[in-house]
């Protein structure tokens, strides 16, 4: 499914925002902008962005939740909490 076809399937209404972030995977941090967010996921931009269906930690300051990456475009990726 492209990323528009998966922005359609959405249940939840996700924010726009633009935000510095972090993905934490095997003890390494990287860095990423995070685009949108929602209860259930979020569209993150960055380079060296983990492959599809890497466990990753998603950090935004003092809050971390567990994810997964669900899809990568290019320097974007789509992760499901």
């Amino acid at each position: 499914m492209d990323e528009s076809g998966m922005m359609q399937s959405r249940r939840q209404r996700r924010s726009n925002v633009l935000m510095a972030a972090a993905l934490e995977l095997s003890g390494h941090s990287i860095a990423v902008k995070l685009r949108n967010l929602s209860a259930e996921g979020a569209l993150v931009e960055g380079e060296h962005l983990p492959v599809e269906g890497a466990e990753i930690r998603f950090r935004r300051g003092d809050l971390a939740v567990s994810g997964r990456i669900v899809w990568v475009r290019g320097h974007r990726a789509g992760v499901s909490f």
